[in-house]
């Protein structure tokens, strides 16, 4: 079982302000893994590395005021076999406070108690079919295969990549601040970069994955910080075949291209 566990790190007084987040791998097999963590829709933190079986892994810290931001985990995992890796495994784990407080039990391995959300019962393939069955029988099975793997993964088939996703993806991105998130006036530029490139992020690997041939990162002129961060990522890309700062009747000199390899 994997399951991320929020254990309350309480103050001097005994109030509980925060919680400190575990992604927990209590089964049998190791896993590749990707974290996500947003409030409001707006990515805040992201986490890759490896759980061995009977391990944890910190992905951070929730305050206790954030639960009623909305929230939620993206969570990606691949079994790691002697062949390889396995099947890609998602889930998206909305925190919603009326749950969060009722689920309260002893989290494996950490041995305290914590606010507990199972992500996947185990990383196992999918059973095979191994008999045939009238068309009737077959439906009904897999309606009810399907439910099962809606509570257990998510909405995961609206994840892969597909003809309509392709077509509805926009080849640019805008990342000055006050497109990303309401909340920018108070935030300091190390939060600033940090959320807009996280933005990046996201959206450069959501260009790979769909198979786009280009796309445009609009940062702006100003002091240059951005785009130098957003060079400098590119330059260590292994999908960007190229990328240019020139000037665009669209986007002047504030916006890189992006090239991928084919």
């Amino acid at each position: 079982m994997l399951l991320l566990a929020f254990l309350p790190d309480p103050d001097p007084d005994g109030t509980v302000s925060r919680y400190e987040v575990f992604f927990i791998n209590d089964g049998p097999t190791p896993a590749l893994f990707t974290s996500a963590f947003f409030l409001r829709d707006v990515l805040e933190e992201r986490v890759n590395g490896k759980l061995e079986p009977k391990s944890f892994r910190s992905l951070g810290i929730l305050l206790f005021d954030q639960l009623n931001d909305a929230p939620s985990f993206e969570l990606e995992c691949w079994p790691v076999t002697k062949a390889g890796t396995g099947s890609r495994f998602f889930r998206d784990l909305k925190v919603k406070p009326s749950q969060f407080f009722k689920n309260v039990r002893t989290a494996p391995l950490l041995n305290k108690q914590a606010h507990c959300f199972q992500i996947f019962e185990n990383l196992n393939p999918p059973a095979k079919q191994e008999k045939k069955e009238d068309l009737r029988a077959y439906t009904k099975a897999n309606t009810q295969q399907n439910k099962v793997e809606e509570e257990a993964y998510g909405d995961w088939r609206d994840t892969l990549p597909g003809v309509k996703e392709y077509a509805d993806f926009v080849n640019e991105i805008d990342l000055h601040i006050e497109r990303l998130t309401d909340r920018h006036a108070k935030l300091s530029n190390a939060e600033i970069l940090r959320i807009q490139m996280n933005h990046f992020e996201t959206f450069l690997n959501k260009a790979v994955r769909l198979g786009v041939p280009s796309v445009f990162i609009i940062h702006g002129v100003g002091k240059g910080v951005l785009k130098d961060a957003v060079a400098q990522r590119l330059r260590q890309h292994a999908n960007v075949k190229e990328y240019r700062n020139e000037y665009h009747p669209k986007y002047g000199w504030g916006a890189t291209e992006v090239i991928f390899s084919d």
